[in-house]
């Protein structure tokens, strides 16, 4: 856990550049870091994926999701069907987001390919 994000706080920043806010997240090596990290990781050919504020949107659809399961929990036994639809719901949207993530940080990483291309 990152001693500068609180739960009032959730903003987690580098630990090369605390000044910097993290935007990525390398398989590899299980760690987030900001833009100026980056090179290093794609370097080294590690598998990084881009942090985006689209995740806080996901987390609040599937909490607003769950309230809605547990508001017809407690006025009826939990039908399962509507538990199916609601949880096929949240995995399309949950796909669709994760889809958009990876499409925006394949450009990120191309526009990168070709900067460090050109600095050589």
């Amino acid at each position: 856990m990152d001693p500068n994000a609180t739960p009032s706080n959730p903003i987690k920043f580098c630990e090369i550049h605390p000044s910097k806010k993290v935007k990525f997240y390398c398989k590899n090596d299980k760690q987030m870091f900001c833009s100026k990290c980056i090179l290093k990781h794609t370097e080294m050919k590690h598998e990084v994926i881009q942090i985006s504020p689209k995740i806080d949107e996901m987390k609040k659809m599937i909490e607003e999701m769950v309230l809605e399961v547990e508001k017809h929990d407690q006025s009826i036994s939990v039908n399962e069907e509507l538990y199916n639809k609601l949880e096929m719901k949240v995995r399309k949207k949950f796909n669709e987001e994760v889809d958009k993530l990876e499409k925006s940080f394949r450009r990120i990483m191309d526009q990168l390919e070709i900067q460090h291309q050109n600095l050589f």
